[in-house]
């Protein structure tokens, strides 16, 4: 069950998912000693950190990070509020009754693993003094993403929010926005196809910042029907280790797009994965390619089922072309696109 924007998706008054330097200097911050690497921000624990302007009525904080220790100094809010990990376990200092959560669970037990921290309260308090990666030493970690929030977020918000199914659900017809998730390009002659048939509302678009990044499905399905004949196929997919089929379809069933085992199975003659000539996947986000040198009628072309299988996970930006895409091609894709996927 997702909920509803009201509950946490407007009240982020401070959201950084710390891309690069210059993202987060627009924000009014200040960072020192972090390096920024692939929309990270890496503290090496001496004199790293980044300085923010104050906020007021903060409630909530969220933060997804990976230690290199156990015992860390995270974030200091104020001269008495303050996150900090010793021997794996979490405290909120200064914080009223605070609940703390760790990917979408309510526990104070962290590992050096990449987490997602949410801390919450009832009682609001001014950030006046918001540093992250210090507090009375400094943070050796690395920073994906620092959120507050100035409501109270409840145990399901949170749950969601770790699943990437809070932000927006999939509107009866598609905004233009969201349709950028799933759109297939013109090349060649082929009619573009605006939008898709959308089944489920369990499609959920994935939006940070204001930016729509990925969907993600579950026991769903993008139908766009016949969109001619396709040569490449752009695809962002997130990998967790799990098999998964009914990826991409072309045709109900015969021609799709599938994984087992680490390696990406699919009906043309190669594929391209984050810059390199194979057919293995990494954990974690992959940027692939796939070539067909003789092309293969999509008459039935859909995202996430191949007629027989539901896919059950997130992919970004999905095109297709009736050209035949080099490995240069594939890499301008990956590169244009590494700040797509979230």
């Amino acid at each position: 069950m997702k909920e509803s924007k009201s509950s946490g998706d407007n009240n982020w008054i401070l959201y950084d998912p710390l891309l690069d330097e210059y993202s987060v200097r627009r924000l009014g911050a200040t960072p020192t000693s972090v390096t920024f690497d692939q929309g990270t921000g890496i503290f090496g624990g001496t004199a790293s950190k980044i300085v923010y302007l104050a906020k007021r009525g903060v409630k909530s904080v969220r933060i997804k990070i990976a230690l290199t220790t156990t015992t860390e100094d995270i974030l200091k809010l104020s001269s008495s509020h303050n996150i900090v990990v010793s021997a794996g376990t979490i405290t909120a200092n200064g914080f009223s009754s605070p609940t703390i959560y760790v990917d979408g669970a309510a526990t104070a037990t962290v590992t050096t693993a990449s987490k997602e921290i949410v801390v919450t309260t009832a009682t609001a308090f001014t950030a006046d003094d918001i540093q992250l990666g210090y507090v009375s030493s400094y943070l050796d970690g690395i920073v994906d993403l620092f959120g507050l929030n100035n409501t109270t977020l409840t145990a399901s918000y949170i749950s969601n929010l770790y699943n990437n199914k809070t932000y927006i659900e999939l509107p009866d017809k598609i905004s233009s926005t969201v349709s950028k998730l799933l759109d297939v390009h013109a090349l060649n002659g082929i009619i573009q196809t605006k939008y898709a048939d959308i089944t489920n509302t369990d499609i959920v678009a994935h939006k940070e910042g204001g930016n729509v990044y990925s969907m993600y499905f579950d026991t769903a399905k993008g139908v766009f029907g016949n969109i001619g004949t396709i040569g490449s196929l752009n695809l962002i997919l997130f990998y967790d280790g799990t098999d998964q089929d009914g990826i991409i379809d072309l045709d109900g069933g015969t021609n799709t797009v599938e994984h087992a085992s680490g390696t990406l199975t699919y009906w043309g003659d190669n594929a391209y994965i984050n810059g390199v000539d194979t057919d293995t996947l990494s954990m974690g986000v992959n940027y692939i390619t796939i070539i067909d040198n003789t092309g293969t009628a999509a008459s039935a072309f859909q995202i996430g089922y191949d007629d027989t299988n539901y896919f059950g996970g997130k992919i970004g930006r999905c095109t297709v072309y009736s050209g035949v895409e080099s490995l240069a091609q594939h890499s301008q894709f990956r590169s244009s696109n590494k700040k797509y996927f979230r």
